[in-house]
């Protein structure tokens, strides 16, 4: 029952929006507790008295220990619950787990001190590496080690395969020999890795470069044929129009007393440029103030007058086109300009006015605010954004963090949490949908950018 309060008071917590623990994980382990506390106590204090009302496990833990009892009996219900309380300690606490392991792998050690041996030339004496590496080091401590006396002058020197000698006797005799009755006491340590190989992996020489796609290497980037194609039906602006605006806009500037010298028209997949070059002495500022002139003889919703356009030496007056071309995400990823796009986060936002495929590189331009009015393209500049990244990056070289208070936008991208989705740990949602818990993640990424 105390248990009990123990899981109510963290689900309170998280009604509450205060996650210090993961709720999800503090009810599974909390049932588990329950039960076997339950079943424990059962086991431990059964019910003698019939007369007594009182049962230490309660009525649940009586009934189950009494019927797990009549399967595997006494003893192997006691079993059962020593390994399942093991089990759950592993499971729940790594620490149990690493003393464990520790315990299981842990060598028998000789447990006699090294003073107290009796040293006889006509034995063999073996020696645990581990010995040898703390106290090959000093001359002193390897002398009372294998000579207590200091009768015996204690010898040590290389042979040519880096194998170190350890012995006692003639000064003299230096070259490496087998242990024989009467001949002195021999130690060989045999390094593993050679010191050249060792320095040159130190070095960093010859190793390859490290390639993280290999972490999930099964991993399939997304087909393009899951984007719907839109070429079919498209709308294409006709001569006619082209013609219409054009006498249009140089009907328009003539009754302004604005006289052209050329004009030229660019088709785009929404709208078109018309270049004007207008004639010597007319002012910029007297076209740029006719822009709603224009657009109210044209009949468009709206026209855009770039003044001059830089590089070209002409004014474009952008207009919008009676029947815009879609410009589907598909043409745009299938381009042969995005496949052999090399950037470090490449996105694709869609088509200039010359019908060329636009791309910029995230990485170099970070803070991004994605403004405007309702039914301007928000939504659909985001998912641009995020569809370009899932198609030209690995998951082990991207992650992302959404937060979407609106619950709307975002969500549709929560199935990619195994892969894309970057949340902390103690969060159940991968789309971060309440503004509290934003500052949290906040901190965790200047922890990570740091």
């Amino acid at each position: 029952s105390f248990v009990l309060l123990y899981i109510l008071f963290f689900g309170g917590l998280k009604v509450l929006g205060v996650t210090e623990r993961k709720f999800s994980g503090v009810l599974v382990y909390g049932l588990i507790l329950v039960l076997w506390i339950s079943l424990t106590l059962g086991f431990i204090f059964p019910k003698t008295g019939a007369e007594s009302f009182i049962y230490p496990g309660g009525w649940y833990g009586f009934s189950l220990s009494n019927w797990l009892g009549s399967l595997i009996g006494k003893p192997g219900l006691g079993i059962l619950l020593f390994l399942s309380v093991l089990t759950f300690l592993v499971v729940r606490f790594e620490g149990v787990y690493l003393y464990l392991r520790r315990l299981i792998r842990r060598k028998p050690h000789q447990t006699e001190a090294p003073d107290a041996l009796n040293y006889d030339t006509n034995e063999a004496l073996v020696v645990r590496e581990e010995s040898i590496s703390k106290v090959i080091e000093d001359d002193d401590r390897i002398k009372a080690l294998f000579d207590p006396d200091g009768d015996d002058e204690l010898l040590t020197h290389g042979d040519d395969d880096g194998a170190l000698i350890v012995t006692d006797g003639d000064p003299d005799d230096h070259a490496p020999k087998e242990a024989e009755a009467g001949d002195g006491l021999e130690l060989t340590v045999q390094k593993q890795v050679d010191e050249e190989e060792m320095d040159e992996e130190m070095s960093g020489e010859g190793l390859d470069e490290y390639d993280p796609t290999l972490e999930l290497s099964g991993y399939k980037f997304p087909s393009i044929e899951m984007l719907e194609d839109h070429q079919s039906g498209n709308a294409e602006v006709s001569n006619e129009e082209l013609i219409a605006n054009k006498n249009k806009i140089v009907e328009t500037l003539r009754h302004y007393k604005i006289e052209i010298t050329k004009i030229r028209a660019t088709i785009g997949p929404t709208i078109t440029l018309y270049e004007i070059i207008p004639a010597p002495g007319i002012r910029i500022a007297k076209i740029k103030n006719l822009e709603d002139d224009i657009a109210l003889s044209l009949a468009a919703l709206g026209i855009r007058i770039i003044a001059p356009i830089p590089g070209r030496g002409t004014i474009g007056i952008e207009v919008p086109n009676q029947n815009p071309e879609i410009v589907s995400m598909r043409s745009i990823l299938s381009s042969r300009k995005f496949q052999e796009n090399s950037a470090d986060l490449p996105v694709a936002l869609g088509k200039t006015i010359s019908n060329e495929t636009f791309i910029f590189d995230l990485a170099k331009m970070p803070h991004i605010l994605v403004a405007g009015a309702t039914g301007q393209g928000k939504s659909v500049g985001i998912n641009v954004i995020i569809a370009s990244l899932l198609y030209k990056k690995h998951p082990s070289q991207l992650k992302f963090v959404f937060i979407d208070p609106k619950k709307v936008e975002l969500t549709p991208y929560s199935v990619l949490e195994n892969h894309y989705l970057a949340k902390l740990p103690n969060d159940d949602d991968a789309v971060i949908t309440d503004i509290q818990k934003v500052k949290y993640t906040l901190n965790s990424l200047n922890v990570e950018m740091d």
